[in-house]
């Protein structure tokens, strides 16, 4: 697979950049694409084809799919917030339109990026590949629709494999951990260096961006029998609870524990529920009063606009169960983490974030 065309859509964005800059040094051919100004320069600097284009206007996909071999399906979009429609468009009539020309392109391996979301709320961990879909909020829908989709192409001859990403952090995201990471440089720009710290809670799996795209690379160049028609988790070993979590960033952002307090989701849900239960409203009034705050974060320390402390309410679903996967059958194609340990990949990000003046020095 390495030695033909391969096409990344999303390639302007957190995870399709770093693919890019993952296959290029491997010797691959990629064309990177993503839609008109969403910035390919990093794609451009890794010796990628650049070519933009928007992927619900398929009068663009001849040229995009011209002497094309693979195709690695990262476009999409990851917000709780937004409506339906637009996660359906994201999601997937782009996956729908991606894997129709796949097809007609006669490619040879195709490669989508799915999520954990698919899962929905456990029924047992670790969660193996064959654990039910109940995705439950229009985030999770779109991606088991999106894989649906893929599924339904592969039946009609598409080559085709899955990627199921825990949730994914690292250099460039501005999501996910990294809002977290916001949130707690926010608190300690009050000038607080102590703050309370939850003790357990639920666990929950995460992955750096660059295993991602390793693992995109493993599928690349396995061989058919072992993973078309397959999907694959991706995650790394070390589980954290949410404590765990915010004290692997705290000691990045010169904040401390004050005291901890023990998590117990019997005792801690009824309160989350009543907050699932307020309209999505509340929340965007709440974001809006994070994003000014942090405006003038980014003022005094003169920070990159690239970072936005946020609370989504669809992420309080996730504090309810654990969240791990079982990631063995991606390692028996003989893949290996770069980063087993998240509390130390997480101190690395921080310290990018910091270098390139997203997020401040205390």
């Amino acid at each position: 697979m390495t030695s033909g065309l391969i096409l990344i859509n999303g390639a302007g964005g957190f995870l399709g950049s770093t693919v890019v800059e993952t296959l290029c040094p491997r010797g691959c051919q990629v064309r990177a694409s993503d839609l008109p100004g969403s910035g390919l320069e990093s794609a451009h600097h890794a010796g990628a084809e650049v070519v933009e284009a928007d992927l619900l206007d398929i009068s663009s996909f001849p040229r995009l799919f011209d002497r094309v071999t693979g195709v690695i399906n990262v476009a999409g979009l990851f917000n709780y917030s937004l409506p339906w429609g637009i996660l359906y468009q994201a999601n997937v009539l782009v996956t729908k339109n991606m894997c129709e020309a796949a097809l007609k392109a006669h490619v040879s391996r195709f490669v989508h990026i799915s999520s954990i979301a698919v899962y929905g709320k456990p029924e047992y961990t670790p969660m193996r590949e064959d654990h039910p879909l109940n995705a439950a909020n229009n985030y999770e829908r779109s991606k088991r629709e999106g894989e649906d989709m893929v599924f339904e192409f592969v039946n009609k001859g598409l080559p085709a494999a899955i990627l199921r990403p825990a949730g994914i952090y690292g250099p460039r995201s501005r999501y996910g951990q990294a809002a977290f990471m916001a949130l707690l440089a926010l608190v300690r720009n009050t000038g607080r260096r102590k703050i309370p710290v939850m003790r357990g809670g639920p666990l929950m799996q995460h992955v750096h961006v660059e295993d991602v795209a390793g693992a995109v690379a493993a599928l690349l160049e396995a061989d058919d029998k072992l993973v078309i028609g397959r999907a694959f988790n991706v995650g790394d070993d070390t589980p954290l609870t949410q404590g765990e979590l915010f004290r692997a960033i705290m000691s990045e952002l010169d904040l401390k524990e004050q005291f901890s307090y023990p998590y117990y989701t019997r005792a801690y849900w009824p309160f989350i529920r009543a907050l699932l239960a307020l309209p999505e409203g509340a929340f965007t009034r709440l974001n809006r009063f994070l994003e000014k705050k942090w405006s003038d974060v980014i003022k005094n320390h003169r920070l990159e606009k690239a970072l936005i402390p946020r609370l989504d309410r669809d992420f309080l679903g996730y504090m309810n169960a654990d969240y791990v996967l079982d990631n063995s059958s991606l390692k028996s194609l003989g893949f290996k983490l770069k980063y087993p340990d998240t509390s130390s990949g997480l101190g690395e990000t921080v310290k990018w974030y910091q270098e390139r003046k997203w997020l401040p020095r205390f």
